[in-house]
């Protein structure tokens, strides 16, 4: 589903980047299979040579900073996901 997506954006939206961001460590959500099936596409995308879809490892960035509910971000974990997506728009030159 990740690939069909990416297909469609990529065909209708010729200027557009897509950045793929691997979801939090949660033991609510099934983050293993979710972030294997990200990474499976943008590999998919890496071996056709495709520059307009990367990869954030915002799951690393984030770690284990969530509220109680186990699912949404406390204000560390917004703070390295924040400091995450900077560090990747400085990485690939797409500040602005």
């Amino acid at each position: 589903e990740y690939i069909e997506i990416c297909d469609f954006v990529l065909e209708n939206c010729p200027n557009a980047t897509i950045h793929l961001q691997l979801v939090p460590f949660s033991p609510i959500v099934r983050y293993t299979v979710i972030n294997q099936r990200i990474q499976e596409a943008y590999e998919h995308y890496q071996a056709l040579g495709q520059e307009r879809v990367m990869l954030i490892d915002t799951c690393t960035a984030i770690g284990n900073n969530l509220i109680p509910d186990k699912v949404h971000l406390d204000d560390v974990g917004r703070e390295n996901w924040y400091l995450a997506l900077l560090a990747h728009a400085r990485e690939n030159n797409l500040e602005r």
